[in-house]
């Protein structure tokens, strides 16, 4: 039963709350409620509570009631001094409002003064302008009345002096007084102007009509009006220029133009100078230059008579630079010769040009410094005519065609041994090549060397090596013939205009080889390492071979053989004091400028000529050695300022590229023709059987065709190395193809043995040929020829042994292994491969297999 809670202890737990705010302890006085019966009780103990806090304050006032009185007086003291403050505050307010409203009455004054100022600074200014409005009036005014009386000077002056004030016053503006001011300005010089160019037209008249041109230094209805007094008015006016333009203009259409140039009847136009006036008469024939220079110096002299000095300047400025640029493209270059017959009469055109130079200077006419410098610069002048003229001959030459083809020989006389020698007569040797002690010795000491299975034959022959600069000069003298071809080798595919040029060749220099024929074989190699120039047995023989060349490298020659001479002839001590004496130095750069354009033209014409390519290849070779030769001989006889070993090296390259170029032309021909064999596959089974037959035949005839061509240009040696090249493409691809074929039946191994064989009796064009002319002075009966086509086909000997394994039996195929030479042309891995291909397997087989990767019958 929860404990009952008085109400006295309510009301002493409600005071306590309301006094200390604190909260009973007790818990059930906490939870108790509070009733409205325990209000009174309540109310009772805070009316208690109250009572005694009443007495206790009236207690403390009673004990502190002085310190309060204090305190008051302090209080009404402050409250006095803050009534005070108040007081000083209104009073500085005030004065701060009064001493505002005197600086504005200040400001308001002092604006009123700045108006004033700026008032009276506009009346003077006014004044001012007034003043120079009524001066420039005055101007206007007087400068009217004297264009009335006939004063154009006077008149002029003041409108310019009037225009002068406008000027010098930039405030006036635009406004419409200065307006007004401008536009009379402009009337009365309109007025003046007016009166003025009548007595120009007067004066001064040219007729194209009349065909005449008048000069007079007064007008004859005013005398005062001269030539000096209009054209200095006009000039103030600045409106003498346009006239002295239309005069020069009349002039140049009129005289200059019909006297410099002829007409379409071929006649020049002739004039008389009667006093003030020039007439054309008539027409003439051409004058010569000598008849001409007087005829303008007569037109220079009357228009320098006749006219002031003021428009002498100007015209002079206008019509002689016209004049002497006509005189030098028209009349004095044609005249400057293009050999030393004219120097003559070159000579006395030029003392004829410098006395009319010196005349037109000495009258004061200005314009004639291009003709000077054209004097002065004879030596360059007529450089630049010698190389243009040869430049043109040569554009003219190779635009007319390449000419007359010929035969030219090349012959070679070398001391070999007997037996070599014997070799040589039956065409095995490969003479075409510069020996050298050196380079024999070089190449005895490299070892021999197989011909992998690959499309690019040089690899037989090792030039497809990387070589340094000094080993590259080296084979660059192995591989080089006087004018034919080597072998073997592969240029770059394309030749732009930076090629025809020989930019570059320095840096392609062994590209430049690749295609040019090689040496083919080593004949004339002495047999166990004996010197072919040694011994008692040396004999000399004498080979002699020919190609054909245009007609064009001999032009070319002569162009430069000329050149030469001309500048050797300029060096002599009794051209010294020549006026082209020193033109003799820039002649020999001349040849340089001919076999460039030579390089860059030559591909374009000679390509509308068949076999334009061996063609190109064989006049740059040629004219490179002529002019080797040539070179050789001025070094020795002359001063040595021909310098053509860099121009010769390039068109060798250039030449060389040419052939590398009809080469892989060619050999992309047969690739495309035997790649429609389809690499034989089926070749016994239709339509592939076909396919074969003509894939091979086109090729065949294709290599025939050539030959044929190429008969007619290149030399025999030179043609059989350039066909061995194109066999061994397609001999190397025919074994790829076959060597390729994974099984091989006894029907398909017959047909390919047909399809080699057909191959085979390209054989026929590599017989050699008996040469009439070869002395070779030994002595030694005539051998039965023999075809060459493995000396010039590195993959000939393979090519033939593939078509032997493909007729022969197992056991012929064993015993050309291990007996036989089979072995130097197929690698082991090969021949089994052929063996797996064309038997089946079997005890023989695999015999055969175990001894061929012995290579011995073990």
């Amino acid at each position: 039963m929860a404990l009952q809670v008085s109400e006295d202890q309510l009301g002493q737990a409600v005071l306590d709350s309301v006094r200390h705010g604190s909260y009973p302890e007790s818990e059930h006085i906490i939870s108790a409620q509070l009733p409205p019966t325990a209000f009174a009780a309540v109310l009772r103990e805070i009316e208690s509570a109250r009572g005694d806090v009443e007495d206790d304050l009236r207690k403390l006032s009673r004990e502190s009631a002085t310190d309060i009185d204090g305190w008051i007086a302090q209080a009404k003291h402050l409250h006095a001094d803050i009534e005070q403050s108040k007081a000083t505050a209104h009073e500085i307010l005030e004065h701060a409002r009064q001493e505002k409203d005197l600086r504005d009455q200040l400001q308001d004054a002092a604006n009123k003064r700045t108006l004033l100022d700026v008032e009276l600074a506009f009346n003077a200014s006014l004044i001012r302008i007034l003043e120079e409005y009524h001066s420039i009036t005055n101007l206007l005014d007087h400068a009217e009345t004297s264009i009335n009386e006939s004063d154009p000077m006077t008149a002029i002056e003041l409108s310019n002096r009037a225009s002068d004030v406008l000027d010098d016053y930039p405030k006036l503006g635009s406004t419409t007084f200065v307006d007004l001011f401008r536009q009379r300005i402009a009337e009365l010089r309109g007025r003046l102007l007016q009166g003025l160019e009548p007595r120009w037209e007067q004066m001064i008249h040219a007729s194209m009509e009349e065909r005449q041109i008048t000069l007079k230094s007064t007008s004859g209805d005013s005398p005062q009006y001269d030539l000096e007094v209009i054209s200095t008015a006009l000039d103030q006016l600045h409106r003498l220029s346009p006239k002295i333009d239309s005069l020069a203009q009349d002039i140049d259409r009129g005289v200059l133009s019909s006297l410099l140039k002829s007409g379409p009847d071929k006649t020049v136009a002739s004039f008389v100078i009667e006093r003030d006036t020039l007439r054309i008469t008539g027409r003439s024939p051409p004058m010569s230059l000598r008849a001409l220079l007087p005829q303008i110096q007569s037109l220079i002299n009357f228009l320098h008579s006749h006219l002031t000095p003021r428009i002498r300047a100007g015209l002079s400025d206008i019509l002689l630079p016209k004049l002497t640029d006509r005189l030098i493209a028209d009349w004095l270059s044609p005249e400057v010769p293009i050999s030393l017959e004219g120097m003559e009469n070159f000579r006395e055109i030029l003392s004829l040009v410098k006395g009319f130079c010196k005349s037109i200077e000495a009258l004061g006419w200005r314009g004639s410094s291009s003709l000077v410098t054209w004097t002065n610069d004879a030596p360059r002048v007529w450089l630049t005519r010698r190389r243009e003229a040869s430049l043109d001959a040569l554009r003219e030459l190779l635009a007319n065609g390449l000419g007359e083809k010929k035969s030219v020989e090349r012959v070679e006389t070398q001391k070999v041994a007997k037996e070599e020698a014997i070799l040589a007569h039956n065409g095995v040797d490969e003479w075409d090549a510069n020996w050298s002690d050196e380079e024999e010795q070089k190449e005895m000491s490299q070892p021999s060397r197989t011909q992998d299975e690959d499309d690019d034959p040089a690899e037989a022959w090792g030039l497809d090596e990387d070589v340094n600069d000094e080993s590259e000069h080296q084979l660059q003298a192995e591989l080089t013939t006087n004018g034919e071809p080597k072998d073997g080798q592969h240029v770059e595919d394309g030749e732009d205009g930076g090629e025809a040029w020989g930019w570059g060749d320095d840096t392609d220099a062994a590209a430049a080889h690749n295609d040019a024929p090689a040496q083919a074989s080593k004949p004339m190699e002495p047999p166990n390492g004996g010197d072919i120039n040694s011994g008692s047995k040396g004999r000399e023989l004498t080979l002699r071979e020919t190609y054909v060349i245009t007609g064009t490298p001999q032009a070319v020659l002569e162009l430069i053989v000329q050149l030469v001479e001309d500048a050797e002839t300029l060096s002599q001590p009794n051209f010294s004091t020549s006026l082209i004496g020193p033109a003799a130095i820039g002649l020999f750069s001349i040849p340089t400028l001919i076999l460039a354009m030579y390089r860059a033209l030559g591909t374009t014409q000679y390509s509308h000529e068949e076999g334009g390519n061996m063609y190109l290849y064989n006049d740059s070779l040629y004219l490179a050695e002529q002019l080797r030769i040539f070179s050789a001989v001025h070094a020795t006889h002359g001063k040595g300022r021909l310098r053509l070993d860099a121009d010769l090296n390039m068109l060798e390259g250039y030449g060389k590229r040419a052939y590398g170029k009809e080469m892989d032309a060619q050999r992309l021909i047969l690739k495309d023709l035997l790649d429609g064999a389809q690499d034989f596959v089926n070749c016994t089974a239709e339509p592939f059987a076909s396919a074969c037959d003509t894939g091979v035949t086109s090729v065949v005839d294709r290599i025939r065709a050539v030959n044929e061509q190429w008969r007619q240009i290149l030399s025999p040696s030179a043609r059989l190395q350039s066909l061995g090249s194109l066999l061994a493409t397609v001999t190397s691809s025919m074994i790829r193809s076959i060597e390729d074929l994974g099984d091989i039946s006894e029907p398909e191994s017959i047909k390919l043995a047909a399809l080699c064989n057909r191959v085979a009796n390209l054989e026929d064009l590599f017989l050699p040929t008996t040469d009439a002319d070869a002395d070779t002075d030994v002595g030694a009966a005539a051998a039965p020829r023999v075809p060459l086509t493995a000396v010039y086909t590195p993959s000939w000997l393979k090519f033939q042994y593939l078509g032997n394994i493909l007729e022969g039996s197992l056991a012929d195929i064993r015993y050309l292994w291990v007996e036989g030479e089979l072995r130097l042309e197929f690698e082991k891995d090969e021949m089994v491969e052929l063996v797996e291909a064309l038997f089946a397997d079997s005890e023989h087989r695999r015999r055969a297999i175990a001894d061929i990767r012995r290579g011995s019958a073990g």
